[in-house]
């Protein structure tokens, strides 16, 4: 029977995205009903940080860059998300704008003439002149000047400032205004990007610093295009093999007539070709089919001439196409209003038709996800799971436990863990963090923090979450078992390799235990211990160290409790830890980019593949918060990344968990547990796939789910 009836969803705003593109296409949409979709926008107590996307070897031999590029060649600029359209494209203007997050407004100006009137922010009280000048604004009621910079690059003003609206009515609608200025005698380049809310202003930043100078400019140094990807050539491939065109003849760009190293072998059948062995290629490249004739022009597709479509480097055809996405899954989507995306059964969905024919994704926040499912206002929710929630959900049903006749609730891993991070850089002991005196110190620490992982993890989330002693998810493959001969607890050894507790000893016993090894390390580390208390400390080293928390502020963090009884016990033996747990994220994540945060708190998004390339190796790009510059482990990450035996990958990265932890920049923390939380008197239960994992959720069989 068909079910009528709407379903009504709560989710978390990542798992809403990833069902948008995998799953909400298809159809012609043949009934009247409108599917909606309910997405929620909240963040988990932890703050949590997806590794960017990770490098693979590039296709041979061509590489093809998906940034933004002005139509005459010159500037370009990666947008934040596939929600950024663009509104212009002249010469001397490029725009962009994205209905939720905000606008970007690119201006360049040149001459003599140009220059003689053009006023730039070269001191910050310029910069507030400017924006007084702009609507008649008033400094200290409309807005303030944030994060003012100017630098001069061999003769260009580099000058950069975020005005923070405190009147919204005088900056048509915008939180933030991002800006960013390039300027000589002769020529100039203004980024003004409009930030509609508080979550898009770190994404928009980094995409107004992406801004790039391509064509003829005097600006050029200061704003320089980024270096090419490297590219390499398969030297053993067979001579008929697609790869096989070496690399001194590889091109990109308009000189890029196609990729060789793709290939089409018939109307179902492509072939992609690496450069070298990557287990982590089927992973990364991920690839969403898109059907020609709604996203391309169909007359201009000629395979053999390289003719796919659409004109090369012009996207925005597929761009005005992002709000109508097309595809084939269960549901279609048909609108997105009041931050709720409307979805319709896909009837000739190649499963069956979907059991309900209607869905809501609505954006909800944290406090009113379980409260929706109970109350009746949605149907299935992902609350983030604390002792104090599990303890809610099971109050809501009669027989007291999880699942009952008010709540069915499925609890799952979280592919993820959270950790206490150490920047080596920033805290080690002379010049070398590399150094065992740097790491000593940084053991010093750690030994401290870990020691309480066990007694804030429990009282935090109780059955919900248990510690681990390496920075890794218990859901990979590739993590060590407490079973495995050489597993080991994280930190509990002292600077002599002996074991610092007994199972005889009380949690008083351990804290005492942990802080005379402290003592240890950092005696080892060159720090002056007098009658058990730290007097004075190494050149390159301090007293004092800074710990970020980008939470809530209010102490609502699973690591506030660890470090806060840390802090005490350190402050003991003379030892400064500052806690630092800020309202605004952002301030975290700015820190961790520019390289200035000495020690934060987070967590880490797993990947399907427990490849390590971009937070540990040294090319790894910006997702290398801890500064780990090594050969050894560089070697390491290559050797497991490049090899497909799964036993012995495991044994290679044992090698390089074991590297990271001595090396004493990760505190690994908590693996936590993820809840689906349905209504059982709305939702019917026995249509919800059975044992729900980390890795299939109801949402892998949303075409089954029945309204009661």
């Amino acid at each position: 029977m068909r079910n009528k009836r709407l379903l009504a969803i709560s989710a978390i705003a990542i798992s809403a995205s990833v069902f948008m593109t995998a799953c909400s296409f298809g159809g012609d949409g043949k009934t009247d009903k409108t599917e909606t979709v309910e997405v929620t926008d909240t963040p988990t107590p932890e703050v949590t940080q997806a590794p960017t996307e990770t490098p693979v070897p590039t296709i041979a031999p061509n590489v093809q860059s998906t940034t933004y590029t002005s139509a005459d060649k010159s500037i370009a600029i990666n947008l934040p998300d596939a929600t950024w359209a663009n509104k212009t494209d002249e010469t001397d203007m490029l725009s962009f704008e994205s209905p939720e997050q905000g606008n970007i407004l690119i201006l360049h100006g040149q001459g003599e003439d140009t220059m003689a009137a053009t006023v730039v922010p070269s001191t910050q009280d310029m910069a507030v002149s400017l924006e007084q000048a702009d609507g008649d604004k008033v400094n200290g009621t409309d807005f303030e000047i944030q994060e003012y910079s100017a630098n001069d690059v061999n003769g260009i003003g580099v000058y950069s400032y975020t005005t923070k609206m405190l009147n919204t009515d005088k900056s048509n609608g915008n939180l933030y205004v991002v800006h960013k200025v390039f300027a000589n005698d002769t020529e100039y380049y203004t980024i003004d990007a409009g930030v509609k809310t508080e979550d898009a202003l770190a994404s928009v930043k980094a995409a107004v610093e992406s801004f790039q100078i391509l064509g003829d400019s005097t600006l050029k140094e200061a704003a320089p295009q980024q270096a090419p990807i490297e590219n390499t050539a398969q030297t053993d491939a067979n001579t008929s093999d697609a790869a096989a065109q070496p690399a001194a003849d590889a091109n990109t760009g308009d000189a890029a007539a196609n990729i060789s190293g793709i290939q089409k072998l018939d109307d179902k059948t492509v072939r992609v070709v690496l450069t070298e062995v990557s287990a982590p290629a089927l992973q990364t490249m991920d690839i969403q089919i898109a059907p020609l004739h709604y996203y391309g022009d169909e007359s201009q597709y000629d395979y053999d001439n390289n003719q796919f479509g659409f004109t090369k480097g012009d996207l925005s055809a597929i761009r005005e196409k992002t709000t109508a996405p097309l595809g084939a899954g269960p549901y279609v989507f048909k609108s997105y209003e009041n931050k709720t995306v409307y979805l319709e059964a896909n009837e000739s969905y190649y499963k069956g038709a979907p059991a309900t024919k209607e869905l809501q994704f609505k954006e909800t926040a944290e406090a009113d996800k379980l409260p929706g499912v109970v109350q009746g206002t949605v149907d299935i929710s992902d609350p983030s799971i604390s002792k104090e929630v599990m303890a809610q959900i099971c109050s809501e049903n009669s027989n007291g436990e999880a699942s009952g006749d008010v709540l069915t609730t499925a609890l799952y891993d979280n592919n993820g863990y959270g950790y206490i991070g150490i920047n080596s850089q920033n805290v080690k002991v002379g010049d070398d963090p590399s150094s065992e005196q740097s790491k000593d110190l940084r053991k010093a620490i750690a030994t401290v923090i870990s020691v309480y992982r066990d007694m804030v993890i429990d009282s935090y989330y109780g059955d919900a979450a248990s510690v681990i002693n390496y920075p890794i998810s218990n859901t990979s493959w590739a993590a060590p078992q407490k079973s495995d001969a050489d597993y080991e607890v994280a930190f509990s050894k002292d600077v002599e390799g002996n074991p610092i507790y007994t199972d005889e000893m009380t949690d008083d016993e351990k804290y005492a235990a942990a802080l005379d090894a402290a003592l240890g390390f950092f005696e080892a580390a060159g720090y002056t211990v007098t009658d058990g208390k730290l007097t004075a400390a190494p050149a390159g080293a301090k007293l004092s160290y800074e710990v970020m928390i980008g939470g809530s502020g209010k102490g609502d963090h699973p690591s506030f409790g660890i470090l806060t009884a840390a802090s005490e016990a350190l402050k003991s033996i003379g030892f400064d830890l500052t806690i630092n747990d800020l309202a605004d994220g952002t301030i975290m994540w700015d820190a961790l980019n520019s390289e200035t945060a000495e020690m934060w708190c987070a967590a880490w998004q797993a990947t399907l593949d427990p490849d390590m390339f971009q937070i540990y190796h040294s090319e790894g790009g910006s997702a290398n918060y801890y500064a780990i510059y090594s050969d050894e482990l560089d070697e390491l990450v290559m050797e497991g990344r490049t090899n497909t035996d799964q036993a012995y990958r495991k044994a290679v990265y044992k090698e390089a968990l074991d590297f990271i932890v001595d090396y004493a920049v990760e505190i690994p923390v908590y693996q936590r547990q993820n809840a689906s939380v349905f209504s059982t008197q709305r939702v019917n239960v026995d249509s919800i796939p059975q044992d729900l994992t980390t890795f299939y959720s109801y949402l892998n069989e949303i075409e089954k789910i029945q309204m009661n």
